[in-house]
């Protein structure tokens, strides 16, 4: 039998998702309480936003956050309208980019603000008790709150401000940002478009019907081809198999159950349109995700009752909706997408679940909306319709007050609900989230789901093709790297994988009908454990005025990468000072020597050399990352965190990659921090050692010392690779040591003279 083991993780740091992560609320999306935004523009500027509303050109602002906790200001943000219809109405709404003028510049993290006027929700609430309660319901959606907006002073009223839909986003949510982002527009109904990826790039270059939004440079749409291909391919045995190594199909059945409940119909299935596709490197899959959710519980522009649409021909054009016509089509399909939405009318999105958390929004904004002047500017809504909107209808595209909707809606979905057994469900199934290397454990969890409480999940691997396979029972205790206790994932661990070896897993549960599921549907997923390349920061300087000159002639600030392993591949190293964005900057299409530095200038201009980073320094401290990317995401390899510098001073590690930090000096950029300790040394030891660095010998001047001399020099494993004594001569003190059959490194040579003891390094060419 394989060695195996279930693992207690608690105290290992190796993380490993399940599902897309939830990052917390923060202060910027606080729906605690309701912020003020102030924007401070130029006057003309304004005028000029209002006079040309199709413009997506940015103007120079100034933007101000206020809530309990005090006041936060950003200057020099990009400010423009934002949005479709919305451009033209009389509340319109606003994007603020903070980085558009300052590359690299944040708000918490944020780098852009989405300032929804909802100009057609007479109760300023949908879009967020949409993006709440998906988010309750597990769905990786939007954070939103309620923000006043005001600009140069005066109160442009009450806003949702709705996170960005962007590599900081992706970051957040599934620990990775590398694969291809498309925003998908009308009408983007995913119809198969032949072989050639090219096709499906609709539109144009400017304004595609899947227009990614990352990885532009190589505009590479094979993916989507895939994923479409699959889609539309003839059915056969395999065709859900095949599907389900392409798209995260239990996600978009989730996905397009919610978007019934809340009357959703602008988005694939109603409308073509408002929805991201990203491709997970992790997974290899395709993940549907909503946006764009004013349209929802009850707002009808169509002559369309959603309330009472029928929930299995809930979309307006079957013929057109490939992606819900072929996966409804299949039974078990359709049997976990009435599943998913009897979970969902039993837990966040019921009636009185949904009823109380629109109440509890009601309260919390009523008084901001009294004088909001700009929410009659459309439809001319009053402060009582807003109240009204709640429970009543107000004729128009408000045929439902919200709670009336959310009751028709649930009572009607129950009614027309067709429940037959499901097999039990794996969702999200996640080994770790980065290759393990050699010595790692590996950690696999999975959501489970079934109509009847979960008992003997199993997962099934084998080490390497010629291996033996095993099995072991995963947990849901909050033991087993599988979240919090009762929530669903069961997670379980395995070790015995060596470097170079592949493990071959998949994971099976039956239900009390004794109906088997199994993830993947068919073979094995697998992971390589691959090795650990042995790179770190190693020196940094924030306030370069003289010390070294880049090829430009220019003091930029600067960092120092050291390899102590085999010779290192570069183009899977990223650097970056910010956590959120681990891939910021790509070292790039080099090679690291064993032993080995890297001088790399932190100016933010890629123009002047591949060694030059695309961001800078914090001159008051900050902390940056050393990450490999493994084809999947990204893993942390070092960090170094450090404070503020003085002119021309510069902390490193010593010995080079071993923390913590120290001040250099003098700085040795380029080189190894040793020499540093060296010259330090020497100024205080009655004896001089040179060259340093050193081809075939050192000379050891030792005249003034006595007596008799042990020398031994050490390499950095701490062997002793040489000995010898010498008997202090008073006329020729010029000690010769043959290095030459050293191999080149870092050395340390010890003197012992009269009971006292001294080090010295060096580094031997």
């Amino acid at each position: 039998m394989q060695n195996k083991i279930l693992f207690i993780l608690l105290a290992l740091a190796i993380n490993v998702q399940s599902q897309p992560y939830f990052p917390a609320k923060g202060r910027v999306f606080n729906d605690a309480e309701v912020p003020r935004i102030d924007i401070s523009i130029d006057p003309d500027s304004l005028i000029d936003i209002y006079a040309n509303v199709y413009s997506d050109h940015e103007y120079p602002a100034d933007f101000l956050f206020t809530d309990a906790s005090g006041s936060v200001s950003v200057s020099n943000v990009g400010f423009r309208l934002r949005g479709n219809t919305s451009r033209t109405a009389g509340k319109k709404s606003f994007k603020v980019s903070f980085n558009a003028f300052i590359p690299g510049q944040k708000f918490y993290g944020v780098e852009k603000m989405n300032l929804n006027g909802e100009h057609n929700d007479p109760a300023i609430v949908r879009s967020k008790l949409f993006w709440e309660t998906a988010v309750r319901l597990r769905m990786p959606y939007s954070r939103a709150n309620h923000v006043e907006v005001y600009i140069n002073g005066n109160y442009f009223g009450l806003y949702i401000n709705v996170e960005h839909n962007d590599e900081n986003f992706l970051q957040s949510r599934y620990l990775n940002n590398s694969g291809n982002f498309y925003k998908c527009l009308y009408p983007a109904n995913l119809a198969y478009l032949g072989a050639n990826p090219n096709n499906y790039k609709l539109g144009g270059s400017a304004a595609r019907v899947y227009d990614l939004k990352t990885n532009t440079s190589a505009d590479d749409y094979t993916d989507l081809k895939d994923f479409i291909t699959a889609l539309h391919a003839p059915n056969g045995p395999n065709y859900q198999n095949n599907l389900e190594k392409l798209f995260n199909v239990n996600a978009f059945l989730r996905a397009y159950a919610f978007d019934i409940l809340t009357g959703n119909w602008d988005n694939y299935g109603g409308n073509n349109n408002n929805y991201y596709l990203y491709h997970n490197p992790e997974t290899g899959k395709m993940d549907y995700i909503t946006y764009d959710v004013d349209n929802t519980y009850g707002i009808d522009w169509l002559n369309k009752n959603w309330g009472t649409r029928s929930i299995y021909s809930w979309s307006l054009d079957t013929a057109n909706r490939p992606l819900v016509t072929k996966l409804l089509a299949k039974a078990d399909y359709r049997n976990r997408f009435s599943f998913f939405m009897k979970k969902m009318l039993a837990s966040y999105a019921s009636t009185s679940a949904m009823v109380a958390l629109s109440d509890s929004l009601k309260d919390l904004i009523s008084t901001y909306v009294i004088n909001d002047t700009y929410h009659s500017a459309d439809y001319g809504y009053s402060f009582n319709d807003f109240l009204d909107a709640y429970t009543q209808p107000l004729g128009g595209h408000a045929p439902y007050g919200i709670q009336d909707f959310i009751s028709t809606r649930n009572s009607n979905a129950t009614a027309q609900l067709v429940l037959n057994n499901v097999a039990p469900i794996f969702s999200e199934t996640r080994h770790n989230p980065f290759a393990p290397y050699a010595g790692d454990s590996i950690y696999i969890k999975s959501w489970v789901e079934d109509e009847n409480p979960i008992a003997n999940v199993y997962l099934h691997y084998k080490i390497n093709t010629s291996g033996m396979l095993d099995s072991v029972l995963m947990a849901d205790d909050s033991q087993h790297r599988d979240d919090a206790l009762g929530d669903g994932i069961f997670g379980a661990g395995i070790s015995g994988a060596n470097l170079g070896d592949t493990l071959y897993y998949y994971l099976s549960n039956s239900d009390v009908f004794a109906v088997k599921g199994r993830e993947p549907r068919l073979g094995f997923l697998s992971i390589v454990v691959a090795p650990k390349p042995q790179l770190f920061i190693n020196e940094l300087m924030t306030k370069n005025i003289s010390t070294l000159a880049d090829n430009f002639g220019e003091y930029d600030d600067w960092f120092e990468l050291y390899n102590a392993g085999a010779v290192a591949d570069m183009n899977r190293i990223f650097v970056s000072d910010d956590f959120t964005r681990l891939g910021k900057w790509n070292v790039g299409n080099s090679t690291l020597a064993a032993n080995g530095f890297l001088l790399c200038w932190a100016d933010e201009d890629g123009s002047q050399g591949a060694n030059h980073a695309n961001f800078k320094l914090s001159g008051s401290g900050e902390k940056i990352a050393l990450s490999e990317f493994n084809g999947v995401n990204y893993r942390i390899l070092d960090s170094l965190s450090f404070g503020l510098l003085a002119n021309d001073q510069s902390v490193g590690c010593y010995p080079d990659g071993i923390k913590p930090i120290v001040v250099q000096g003098p700085s040795t950029p380029g080189n190894s921090n040793l020499i540093a300790s060296v010259y330090s040394l020497l100024s205080e030891q009655n004896f001089k050692m040179y060259p340093n660095p050193a081809d075939k010998q050192l000379i050891l001047d030792t005249k003034n010392l006595k007596n008799k001399l042990e020398l031994t020099i050490f390499n950095t494993a701490g062997e002793k690779v040489y000995s010898t004594i010498f008997i202090q001569n008073p006329v020729f003190t010029k000690n010769q040591i043959n290095i030459d059959n050293l191999i080149p490194g870092v050395y340390c040579l010890k003197i012992v003279n009269q009971d006292k003891v001294n080090h010295v390094t060096f580094i031997k060419q």
